[in-house]
């Protein structure tokens, strides 16, 4: 649900005023279909006029569950999601003929931490035109894996043996070098939020959850899209609902974000901006580590400065080799060898 009700209960009416109800699925397990029947049950009774189901930062769970609560929106012998691998036959999911909700306008929220499960879910209802998708591409889970012990029984391994599709034929599940993979917003509906901004959204969100001795004294009359951005700073969900009230208004989804090839280009040229910065962070850091060994090594040559115990004895000039040359008497400072001069060594060089 959306917030927590005097009764402490969760509702899932999320506007009052234009009837728009909320359902967060946080996992797919056992009883999710169950718990998402009575949530829709509930909306029904209050006159619900659009939904907004919410699976973002859903890890997924069964795909059993994830089966059964696509079934609640879509018509009878609609497929869901296939599964195929190379030795595995094509099998395919199909909706039934009991439709909880057939008609009522929804709006799939996923994100980039949405995997597995809910991205079956987000699939089936977007490709079949069931559900408008705002957010932004889900994560890419969607293998079958099976594990084998090994002979000696001290292990196992864990093979790949099968690939999710959705009804569109697009591979959830993300190879290396892939560039498509998961599901897409639908056009005019990519709104991205920054780790930043959902950080500070999951916080309020956490808190929200909190069973507060009045836990509506602090819930507007009427919630709108500026109301989420502003107190509860969550961007993606303030789009669904201006999606959703636009909807209801005027017959048609309005566009409430990027289109999706434009903002995964824009993505994917920041992620290659933040490659090359990387890779010369790596390459300055190696110049760094050069010049200080250079530097070292420098220090080590450094010929030692001859103390006055090690100067010749000029008790008699005839004392000295045939292959010595004899300098005249230097009375000026400023003639001397750099060597000889007092607080002459070359500073050490600092490698920040």
């Amino acid at each position: 649900g959306f917030r927590r009700g005097s009764d402490q209960a969760f509702n899932y009416m999320l506007d009052d005023k234009n009837k728009i109800g909320y359902i967060r699925i946080r996992q797919f397990t056992d009883p999710t279909a169950d718990e998402v029947l009575a949530a829709l049950e509930l909306l029904a009774e209050q006159g619900a006029a659009a939904l907004i189901l919410d699976m973002r930062f859903n890890p997924g769970g069964l795909l059993q569950a994830a089966v059964e609560v696509s079934d609640m929106f879509l018509a009878g012998d609609q497929l869901i999601v296939s599964v195929e691998g190379r030795n595995t036959p094509r099998q395919n999911h199909e909706s039934t003929d009991q439709t909880v909700a057939p008609k009522l306008p929804i709006v799939v929220l996923a994100n980039e931490f949405s995997a597995s499960a809910s991205e079956i879910v987000t699939g089936a209802l977007a490709d079949n035109d069931r559900a408008l998708f705002v957010g932004s591409r889900t994560f890419g889970k969607g293998s079958v894996q099976q594990i084998k012990e090994l002979e000696t029984g001290q292990g196992a391994i864990k093979l790949t043996t099968a690939y999710w599709y959705t009804p569109s034929g697009r591979m959830i599940h993300k190879r290396p070098d892939a560039e498509l993979w998961g599901v897409d917003p639908s056009e005019g509906c990519y709104v991205k939020m920054t780790s930043e901004q959902m950080k500070q959204m999951l916080e309020i969100r956490r808190g929200a959850e909190v069973i507060q001795n009045d836990p509506t004294e602090q819930e507007p009359d009427v919630v709108t899209p500026q109301w989420i951005e502003q107190q509860l700073m969550d961007h993606q969900l303030a789009a669904a609902l201006r999606a959703v009230i636009g909807r209801l208004r005027d017959g048609t989804w309005p566009q409430v974000g990027q289109t999706a090839s434009d903002a995964l280009f824009d993505e994917a040229k920041r992620e290659e901006l933040i490659l090359r910065r990387d890779r010369a962070k790596d390459i300055l850091a190696e110049i760094e580590a050069k010049l200080k060994e250079l530097d070292e090594q420098a220090e080590e040559e450094q010929p030692e400065v001859p103390s006055a115990s090690d100067e010749p004895s000029q008790s008699s000039p005839h004392e000295a080799s045939s292959s010595e040359i004899v300098s005249e008497p230097v009375n000026d400072p400023d003639d001397l060898h750099p060597l000889t001069q007092p607080n002459s060594e070359p500073d050490e060089t600092i490698v920040p």
